[in-house]
């Protein structure tokens, strides 16, 4: 059975408030019971801003170390923008995170081609743009 590890970002109070990283989660835990996977840990950072490194923020952190333990083979994340707010973080988080892990978004999906990193590299150069 695929072992799966949810990693979820909120970034301002105003959305904690609105329990967007709730929403995050259960659009996550719904996908990953689709898929018949088991959740092992959920991994929120709520007030993180998108700019910060993942592997310093404390869920980020976290979330390497429990890969790094091969104790998950899957990272579930609502959307590649939780990654990060920043393309260049964003694409170094990605790429450090796909080395340990398969990477799965519920909203949309990137894979290893050309393709697929370009169309993640525009993702993520758009969200460090408008800033919401």
């Amino acid at each position: 059975m695929t072992k799966v590890a949810i990693y979820a970002r909120v970034s301002t109070g105003e959305q904690a408030e609105r329990q967007t990283i709730q929403a995050q989660l259960h659009d996550c835990r719904a996908f990953a019971a689709q898929k018949g996977w088991e959740v092992v840990g959920e991994f929120p950072d709520d007030g993180v801003s998108g700019t910060v490194p993942f592997h310093e923020r404390e869920q980020g952190a976290a979330l390497l170390a429990v890969l790094e333990a091969r104790a998950a083979d899957t990272i579930l994340i609502n959307y590649a923008d939780r990654l990060a707010r920043d393309q260049l973080e964003g694409v170094m988080a990605y790429n450090r995170l796909q080395k340990l892990a398969a990477v799965e978004l519920v909203s949309g999906s990137f894979d290893d081609s050309p393709e697929g990193k370009f169309t993640l590299q525009v993702l993520l150069s758009v969200v460090e743009c408008v800033r919401v």
